[in-house]
């Protein structure tokens, strides 16, 4: 069996770069609300 090598980890677990666009999308998307909901006002 021959390892494969992805870009990312995002591009190994999805199946066509439309989804890996959305899952990157969504992830940027909770980091940004876990920081903002974190931080103190």
């Amino acid at each position: 069996m021959k390892n494969k090598q992805f870009a990312s980890v995002w591009d190994a677990i999805e199946d066509t770069p439309e989804e890996v666009t959305n899952i990157k999308l969504r992830s940027s998307l909770m980091q940004a609300l876990k920081i903002t909901l974190l931080t103190p006002i």
